[in-house]
């Protein structure tokens, strides 16, 4: 018990010290850093990418095929997986977003007739609380923040749209540099090696073998379930009848990505996306919207307690707490994609620490992992054979 709260109290001041860095170089250097690391987010995406593809690529090579043959393979199933997303699901989200567009106004009509007979069948109640109790009451009280509203959104609306165009090219970028990854990272590997001094360079392969393993099993894993997580969303939806169920899918997808928030912020968008939608429709049943939001927590349930574990598995062996104060560090520094790449980030400084301090491992992780269990094993063979003359001859 005393060793666990020993552990708990090290990772803890860790995390603090690491964070209070992290803020301290950011503020002071903020002007340097930021340009810098926004040009080499990209970079960063794509390594991930090629971390991750590069376990399927060893896998294939465990099968018998070679390096070469083992990278055009994956490969050509990476290009041909974003051909498919733009030759078939592009459209169809262009397609609703265009319908939206036009069907806005007639959205607005409805709601506000919707509005008005609420008000008017439970005029009595708000009168008696001294709330609006008509449409027009309603409008003079929202025609106050206008300015105000009208002014945040614009600028808002401004800023995430300056955003997107500038990471347009992201869109061509990261496959490009993931492809080009993908090609050399065994010898970027070896090369990486040689800048380190030669009685290091075991340590530090059996540390980079560790930070590639957690990095290409979290990416894969969560990638994958992204995936599945806004497929069903996206069938669930429109088994509902929810509008733009494709849309909703695809923003399920890219929220996902982010632990914990990505799945909260698809709850609220799909719950409001119905309602809007049954109180513009005559007859409507916006209890409706309470099962959108049901549905979609079940959905998370099954995906975090069937289908992550068995993709993901414990590759991160992080505390929750520790993850969502690394997202919270990620989302501050480099928005979204800092939040994506936060959590390996910090597993891969975890495993850092780990191998400083052995003493700080839990239990379970006290046995290493099979792969450096067998460079563990070549260095203790080798050391035998050199104090051993005879192993020799």
């Amino acid at each position: 018990m005393n060793e666990r709260i020993g552990r708990a109290v090290v990772w803890a001041s860790a995390a603090i010290t690491i964070a209070s860095l992290i803020y301290v170089i950011n503020a002071v250097f903020n002007p340097i850093i930021k340009p810098l690391l926004e040009i080499l987010l990209p970079f960063c995406i794509a390594l991930a990418i090629a971390l991750a593809l590069d376990s399927a690529i060893i896998q294939l090579q465990r099968r018998g095929l070679s390096r070469a043959s083992a990278v055009t393979c994956v490969a050509a199933v990476f290009i041909a997986a974003i051909a498919c997303f733009f030759i078939f699901v592009v459209p169809v989200l262009v397609g609703q977003a265009v319908d939206l567009a036009d069907n806005s106004p007639r959205y607005f009509a409805q709601i506000q007739t919707a509005l008005a007979q609420t008000l008017e069948s439970n005029q009595q109640i708000l009168q008696r609380f001294n709330l609006p109790s008509t449409t027009q009451e309603v409008l003079n009280e929202i025609s106050k923040e206008i300015p105000s509203l009208t002014s945040g959104f614009f600028k808002g609306l401004g800023r995430f749209l300056t955003e997107v165009a500038s990471k347009a090219i992201w869109v061509i970028l990261i496959p490009i540099i993931t492809l080009f990854l993908v090609a050399d990272i065994g010898t970027l590997k070896q090369r990486s090696l040689l800048l380190v001094p030669a009685k290091n360079r075991e340590q530090t392969a059996e540390i980079a073998a560790s930070i590639g393993r957690v990095f290409g099993a979290y990416v894969r894993g969560l990638v994958t379930v992204a995936v599945i997580f806004g497929l069903l969303c996206g069938i669930v939806l429109w088994i509902w009848g929810v509008p733009y169920a494709a849309i909703l899918g695809a923003a399920a997808t890219v929220l996902s990505l982010v632990p914990y928030i990505g799945v909260f912020s698809t709850i609220v968008i799909s719950t409001l996306v119905e309602l809007v939608h049954q109180l513009s429709v005559n007859g409507g049943n916006p209890i409706n919207a309470l099962w959108v939001a049901l549905s979609i927590i079940g959905i998370n349930q099954l995906t975090d307690n069937l289908i992550s574990p068995r993709v993901v598995g414990r590759a991160v062996g992080l505390h929750p707490a520790i993850s969502i104060l690394s997202l919270l560090i990620g989302g501050k520094l480099f928005g979204l994609a800092g939040m994506v790449l936060a959590v390996p980030i910090a597993a891969s400084i975890r495993i850092i620490i780990l191998e400083i301090r052995p003493d700080l491992k839990p239990p379970e992780e006290k046995h290493p992992e099979p792969f450096l269990r067998r460079l563990l094993l070549r260095k203790r063979h080798r050391n035998k054979k050199t104090n051993n003359p005879a192993a020799k001859t």
